[in-house]
């Protein structure tokens, strides 16, 4: 007697691949939110970057009582920071406007007294912040960065127009 051939997919097949296929979505899923955290640490670290660096620019050659007077949204509106910092109707309504929004959403916000900047960003949690404090701190050469429950306070110092003690 001749077999008959049996063309299909039998239900041990099936559930071997959608096993596989589960365990790459698994895999595919603790990767992407890995990259996501590190992607928006990151990001906090290259715009308190970007507001010293605006500072610094704004005060070569200036006075301490400007140095005072600046905001995050003078920043934007003299072309030191990218308007992605505010939107274009915040920075032209309000220039004084000195809080800005971080990649997780949540506040940055900077003081400039007369020798000294300092940039506060609200952290989802103190892991996070802390992460954003270390790497601050180990890129920058003049910096005080700490963490207080959640939110990250970086101190430049100042001094005629240039960061750096």
């Amino acid at each position: 007697m001749l077999k008959k051939l049996v063309k299909g997919i039998g239900l041990l097949e099936l559930m071997l691949s959608l096993a596989i296929i589960a365990v790459l979505l698994i895999m595919a899923t603790r990767y992407y939110a890995s990259a996501s955290a590190s992607q928006k640490i990151q990001a906090s670290i290259d715009q308190v970057n970007a507001i010293r660096s605006a500072v610094q620019n704004a005060t070569a050659g200036a006075t301490s009582a400007t140095l005072g007077s600046l905001t995050l949204g003078s920043l934007v509106a003299a072309g030191y920071l990218p308007l992605s910092f505010m939107d274009a109707a915040t920075v032209s309504a309000a220039a004084s406007l000195s809080t800005a929004i971080s990649p997780y959403g949540t506040a940055v916000s900077m003081t400039a007294g007369s020798t000294s900047l300092n940039i506060s960003l609200v952290a989802p949690n103190n892991e996070t912040c802390t992460a954003i404090a270390n790497k601050v701190n180990a890129t920058s050469q003049s910096q005080a960065a700490t963490c207080s429950s959640g939110t990250l306070s970086v101190n430049y110092s100042i001094a005629g127009g240039t960061s750096g003690t």
